[in-house]
């Protein structure tokens, strides 16, 4: 692998508004909007990796693995029936299955064509069972992220909604949340899992994109919007800090949209000027809606992340 393509252990900070929907519901509480002990709103990394390999799939035409509602065949006895993959081996035998259909001189029969077939394993990994012989029983992704949470704490509203005569539901929706994601892009493990410097680059357009893009295409979700965007690029090892801790709002009046507070970051840019000899590069987005109290350089468009923070 060329030095130009190899990569570089990341950090990232990724932050999103919710505005009036549910960014995650809970199974365990009537689909309500997570919230942790404290009253903040939680999103899983589930979540944002469901976006991302949505966006994928649609917007980008790479093949994904995992996937929702995936309808395989069973046969016992002779008889064939359809039934849902609810077993992670289930998905791996049928998303392989339609792979090689597709690319019938290009076949999946190793462990590294199925990491390079696949993007979305590549990046977030996956524990395959006993899918195929020869695949791994677990790849671990090349990039990880906690859970995110909002700087806001949740405000809910709870609708009585009737969706067919004489039915009724309940319809839990966030008012505004400020979601922030951690997470970082490992070096070895991409390198391991046969991703180059520019399916990093393609991640940062994913995350940016999907968020606000995939979430129209539900009722209940549609109200995203992405804000800001860090990606800090280490020149060689780099020791892991939450950046969120590097960025804050002002939490002493409700929250409705980005006009009722401003987005505190100065201490972010000055952990990076503190790091600098250790930095390599600094990928940013930021979305002009969010204030911030510095000046950022917004001529970055999505399509063209670049340095925007200066580290030298």
């Amino acid at each position: 692998m060329d030095n130009n393509n190899s990569i570089k252990n990341s950090e990232i900070l990724f932050v999103y508004e919710a505005i009036n929907t549910n960014p995650n519901g809970d199974p365990d509480n009537e689909n309500k909007p997570r919230t942790d002990s404290r009253g903040f709103v939680e999103v899983t990394d589930l979540r944002l990796k469901r976006f991302i390999r949505d966006y994928m799939e649609e917007y980008d035409n790479k093949p994904i693995i995992i996937k929702p509602n995936v309808e395989v065949s069973e046969t016992k006895s002779g008889k064939t029936t359809i039934k849902k993959a609810k077993k992670m081996s289930d998905l791996i035998k049928y998303g392989i299955k339609i792979y090689n259909e597709k690319n019938k001189d290009n076949k999946i029969d190793s462990s590294d064509k199925f990491l390079q077939s696949f993007k979305d394993i590549a990046y977030f990994g996956v524990v395959t069972g006993d899918a195929e012989k020869y695949l791994k029983s677990n790849y671990y992704g090349a990039v990880q992220f906690q859970y995110g949470r909002s700087f806001n704490k949740a405000e809910i509203e709870t609708h009585t909604v009737s969706p067919v005569a004489e039915t009724l539901g309940v319809d839990q929706r966030l008012k505004y949340g400020l979601i922030g994601f951690y997470g970082v892009v490992n070096a070895k493990t991409a390198t391991k899992n046969h991703l180059i410097d520019e399916d990093i680059k393609n991640l940062d357009r994913y995350i940016i994109k999907s968020v606000p893009q995939m979430s129209v295409l539900s009722r209940s979700k549609i109200g995203h919007n992405s804000l800001f965007y860090v990606r800090i690029e280490y020149k060689n090892g780099f020791n892991p800090k939450d950046l969120r801790r590097f960025v804050s709002m002002d939490t002493t009046k409700k929250v409705y949209g980005t006009d009722d507070f401003i987005f505190q970051v100065s201490e972010l840019k000055k952990y990076i000027e503190t790091n600098k000899e250790i930095i390599n590069k600094v990928y940013l987005y930021h979305n002009g809606d969010l204030k911030t109290d510095i000046e950022i350089d917004n001529e970055n468009l999505v399509e063209k992340i670049d340095i925007s923070i200066k580290v030298d």
